[in-house]
């Protein structure tokens, strides 16, 4: 293993194993570009990114995202695939320099796509100027396909850009597909900013059918702003998950996840801001497999006559797994994204006769 020879600079952070809750494999890690103060880096980057590449202090290359790269602003997001210790600090190398490269392809071996695990079946950053330039990055090609209203896009969000929903008449859709329909494990999380308490707002739902019957949904319920999870199953019996303790109240961003074994009773879990939340189903057990259907999928709203639920305020981040996400893994999901200088301190820009010197995390 060694580092590039082809790039001039590069900017040193550390993981911090305080932070990681417990060891994790194959992790999609995110840090936020700006904390990069030293303008020599800037200086060297290309305006589109495509020089950058993040490596393991000891020279391993890893699979890598961008997302909302301003190079004249200096600020952007770049995500990468690792595996975190709980017990010891990791360095990582973020070189820049060479004003002819260029990103490799998406499905490459250091491609955005292999920056997320198969079980990720969509995940969405929320970064774009208009509905069909908001794409999946998983290799799904969950993109969004249409909007309704005028949502505001690349709006300030959580973790790079958000798009604004004006809770009355806008949504977004993302055609219905195979890799939406779910028979086994799930994990839906998102980052919500509730712009009023007064109603319920759906984060994501996907119906059956034009009958009102709901395939899967995640929302959260007016006034008190608990989570909730709802799904009919096979046998058409409504089933619904309520947390009794979280508070995802409006005007602050909160992180919100739900994981289930789908037809395990006592499986569910729901996750605010990192931790597990109280709650129980107070309609159904959680037993009996998905009624999968054909609707597409909607950000914002859900398709349900006379009960729309529309989302009032900004949402960034929306991802569906098909594994059942750890608590470990949330908490450190919700620390790496919401304190990410303080998950992965920065350590200063280095020139290329430090190329090969590994140095210490601390």
């Amino acid at each position: 293993m060694a580092h590039p020879t082809d790039r001039t600079h590069y900017a040193k952070i550390t993981t911090q194993a305080s932070q990681v809750d417990a060891d994790l494999t194959d992790y999609p890690m995110c840090w936020d570009l700006s904390l990069i103060t030293d303008q020599t880096w800037w200086d060297n980057i290309k305006s589109d990114g495509g020089d950058l590449m993040v490596y393991t202090e000891a020279g391993a290359r890893v699979a890598v995202e961008l997302d909302d790269l301003d190079t004249v602003a200096k600020t952007g997001w770049v995500h990468w695939l690792s595996s975190p210790s709980a017990s010891v600090d990791q360095a990582w190398r973020i070189w820049v320099g060479n004003a002819s490269a260029s990103q490799p392809a998406e499905d490459a071996a250091y491609g955005r796509e292999n920056v997320w695990p198969s079980d990720y079946v969509m995940v969405h950053h929320m970064t774009g100027a208009s509905a069909t330039a908001l794409d999946d990055s998983t290799s799904n090609n969950n993109d969004v396909t249409g909007e309704a209203g005028t949502p505001d896009y690349d709006q300030a969000g959580k973790v790079g850009n958000a798009v604004n929903l004006d809770g009355s008449t806008e949504y977004l859709t993302i055609a219905d597909s195979a890799s939406l329909t779910f028979a086994g494990d799930i994990t839906l999380s998102a980052w919500v900013y509730r712009d009023t308490d007064t109603t319920t707002n759906m984060v994501m739902a996907k119906m059956f059918s034009a009958s009102n019957e709901v395939e899967y949904r995640l929302q959260t319920s007016a006034t008190t702003g608990e989570i909730e999870f709802a799904y009919h199953n096979g046998s058409a019996v409504f089933q619904s998950y309520l947390t009794t303790t979280a508070s995802v109240a409006a005007g602050a961003w909160h992180h919100v996840a739900f994981v289930l074994d789908i037809g395990v009773a006592g499986s569910a879990i729901a996750y605010w801001n990192g931790a597990a939340q109280s709650g129980s189903w107070a309609s159904g057990t959680g037993t009996g497999a998905f009624k999968n259907g054909t609707r597409d999928l909607r950000f914002g709203q859900m398709e349900y006559t006379g009960f729309p639920q529309f989302f009032d305020g900004r949402l960034d981040e929306l991802r569906i797994s098909t594994a059942i996400k750890t608590g470990t893994w949330i908490s450190t999901e919700f620390n790496n994204q919401n304190a990410p200088g303080t998950f992965n301190v920065y350590g200063g820009v280095f020139g290329t006769s430090h190329r090969n010197r590994v140095m210490s995390v601390a």
